[in-house]
């Protein structure tokens, strides 16, 4: 039997969207892959970042994973496609370390009433054997001040449940005074790697360090491609990194770090 939300998306959808879409409701055709994140120093894996992806059968679908999420949140389905996800992730990392954390991406438009998301969130990871302290929500940090506080708030609501928060995307446009709390990690974009040697991006690093030391949370830098990074991160006493050079994302057996 066909759902209304699977109805709907085969109303609304153009092709090869239709088609993708409606069968990962139907199926749950979604894998995951998981990428390491390096403590820099010694080049420990300390977490993985869990990376959804939809199952495509016979090229139906070949739009990238940023495509198929995008049709998702205009057709109204982007909820039952996040907790298709999260569950794939968390039942994919039953095997990690404990210590070693498990970081799941949330779409934060999602977290109106997370009180009852959560809930269900601490089911999922009971039935899979994973405890709350060892599980990082990993949401992308706002861009303007309006609805800050209603990010905070879900925030809280979280971590009251013992998990941990990462807020992701920040890069040199933000503004540290834009960012909600609490929260446990920052997450510097693949642009700050990129751009590493540009003044201005230095500085940035540097103010980062500073807000990250008296906010009392972890930084990470993102998009890590080459050692020489590496070195400047380590040398500037930046701890945590993820990267193509570091880790590509992979099944969780394959996902080592260098």
């Amino acid at each position: 039997m066909v759902s209304q939300v699977e109805a709907s998306v085969r109303r609304h959808a153009p092709g090869p969207v239709n088609g993708l879409l409606t069968r990962v409701l139907a199926r749950q055709h979604i894998y995951v892959v998981y990428q390491p994140i390096v403590h820099l120093p010694d080049r420990t894996t300390v977490g993985y970042e869990a990376l959804a992806r939809p199952v495509v059968d016979g090229g139906e679908g070949a739009e990238t994973v940023e495509e198929f999420f995008g049709a998702a949140q205009r057709l109204g389905v982007i909820r039952d496609i996040d907790w298709l996800c999260r569950r794939a992730a968390v039942a994919g990392a039953q095997d990690l370390d404990d210590g070693v954390f498990l970081s799941l991406n949330v779409n934060s438009d999602l977290l109106s009433e997370p009180w009852l998301d959560v809930e269900v969130l601490l089911q999922v990871l009971e039935a899979e054997g994973r405890v709350p302290a060892d599980t990082v929500l990993e949401i992308q940090a706002p861009d303007r001040p309006s609805g800050v506080d209603k990010l905070f708030e879900a925030c809280q609501v979280y971590r009251d449940a013992g998990l941990r928060i990462a807020l992701s995307g920040v890069n040199e446009g933000s503004s540290f005074a834009l960012l909600p709390g609490p929260f446990d990690f920052i997450k510097l974009s693949r642009s700050v790697a990129a751009h590493l040697y540009e003044r201005d991006v230095q500085a940035f690093i540097s103010a980062a360090m500073d807000f990250a030391a008296r906010e009392k949370v972890r930084l990470v830098v993102e998009g890590i491609e080459a050692e020489d990074v590496v070195t400047w991160l380590v040398a500037h006493n930046v701890e945590l990194g993820q990267g193509y050079y570091l880790g590509m994302p992979a099944p969780l057996e394959g996902a080592n770090a260098r």
